[in-house]
């Protein structure tokens, strides 16, 4: 049931296409086509594609010009008659993307570049806005270490996704601002976000920049659902409301500033330094399987985090709520300072916890469960040592009073301060 059509100039020239090609299933069962419209030196697409399945997955449109660039309308002024390019440059309208030939009528379309010849870089270049409405699929491919240059809007409210992709060190430059209803999907090279643009994502953000890429989606007032990082070495996130993380691996760094809530749906594998801005709000970063590498910094009101696989480091952490950490695979370590509002709760059954920074600061009680040695140091104010358990030593040192409910030590005390 598959149709494959595909239209080719006959020698390194262009492509003019104004027809209709279809590619519909009209059986009971069975897939879309797939039709491409190639130009090697300019492609001017004017047509309509079908590859609807009534009860199968649509086709998809590609159209492969050399250097394409995305405008309000297409430039005639490449060829004139008979039909010979002026320059290599490809230029498709929006009006033709997104009307009934592409993305408003019945197949997902497919914009890619072969690579870099003569002048071309092989770089697909968005130079005027577009806005559609289509539950069909964008994608848009550097294939040659082109990069993708998105200098206008993009806007799409019904449910189709927009997916970037570039290779070979190829990089994606979001210069105008994204509103989608579906989901945005990066692969293959570093992203960078411009100053003043903003980023709406309705669906699923998935970051996969491959080994060595980065990702800056710092936009003040972006707005993402849930954002998945399948690889990157370095990614920024910012998000003006709250952020649910779904399965991440991150290879560097990982910095996230919310303007709401923090949660996770997925594991979190951060291999760099992670830090998480969230003044005012939740960070609930509690599965099982998480596996923070190096420190974590984190700002916020309740604060929960979990590593699974190994130890943790605390870094700074500023919570104005309650704080709780847990390890199951390693000792708790603080670098930085501890600032917590109300209560601590620290869980790590068999192994040490260590959170001995003298400027650690726990207005609340402290409780520990399962902890092999601990210790404990609040120069700072009173500490509150709640109901505990510790199986080795434990080691106290407080600037003020010292006040111990039931507590069970193994081991042997050490406590400097004033004790109640």
């Amino acid at each position: 049931h598959f149709k494959r059509i595909r239209l080719f100039p006959s020698h390194d020239s262009g492509t003019q296409f104004y027809g209709d090609i279809t590619a519909h299933v009209w059986q009971v069962a069975g897939d879309g086509g797939f039709v491409e419209v190639s130009g090697h030196d300019f492609l001017d697409y004017r047509g309509t594609v079908n590859t609807l399945a009534p009860n199968g997955k649509t086709g998809m449109l590609l159209l492969d010009p050399l250097n394409p660039e995305i405008t309000a309308t297409t430039d005639n002024n490449l060829y004139v008659n008979p039909f010979t390019p002026t320059g290599t440059a490809s230029k498709l309208a929006w009006t033709t993307l997104s009307g009934a030939g592409g993305l408003g009528g019945a197949t997902d379309v497919t914009i890619t570049t072969v690579g870099t010849i003569g002048v071309d870089s092989g770089d697909i270049t968005f130079n005027a806005p577009g806005t559609y409405n289509s539950a069909r699929n964008l994608t848009v491919i550097c294939a040659s270490g082109g990069s993708i240059v998105m200098n206008a809007g993009i806007a799409n409210t019904g449910a189709g996704n927009l997916t970037f992709t570039v290779s070979g060190g190829g990089t994606i430059s979001i210069n105008g601002n994204v509103s989608l209803a579906g989901g945005l999907n990066f692969n293959g090279g570093s992203v960078s976000q411009v100053a003043g643009t903003t980023i709406t994502v309705g669906g699923t953000t998935t970051l996969n920049l491959g080994p060595g890429n980065s990702a800056a989606l710092n936009g003040a007032l972006n707005n993402f659902g849930t954002v998945v990082i399948a690889s990157g070495n370095s990614v920024t996130l910012t998000d003006v409301n709250a952020i649910d993380l779904g399965p991440s691996t991150v290879s560097g760094p990982f910095s996230l500033t919310a303007g709401g809530n923090i949660s996770q749906s997925g594991v979190l594998n951060i291999s760099g330094t992670a830090t998480i801005e969230a003044t005012g709000f939740n960070v609930t970063l509690g599965n099982a399987s998480n596996n923070f590498q190096q420190a974590v910094n984190v700002n916020g009101a309740a604060i929960t985090l979990v590593d699974g696989t190994g130890g943790i480091e605390l870094g700074d952490i500023n919570a104005s709520g309650a704080f709780t950490v847990t390890s199951t695979g390693g000792n708790i370590t603080n670098s930085g300072a501890l600032a917590v509002g109300t209560t601590t709760q620290i869980t790590a059954t068999g192994f040490n916890v260590t959170l001995n920074n003298p400027n650690n600061n726990f207005v609340g009680a402290v409780t520990t469960v399962g902890a092999n040695n601990l210790t404990l140091n609040d120069s700072v104010a009173a500490l509150t040592l709640g109901a505990s358990s510790v199986t080795g030593n434990l080691i106290i040192t407080g600037a003020g009073p010292l006040t111990t409910g039931a507590t069970t030590v193994g081991g042997n005390y050490n406590i400097s301060g004033l004790v109640s």
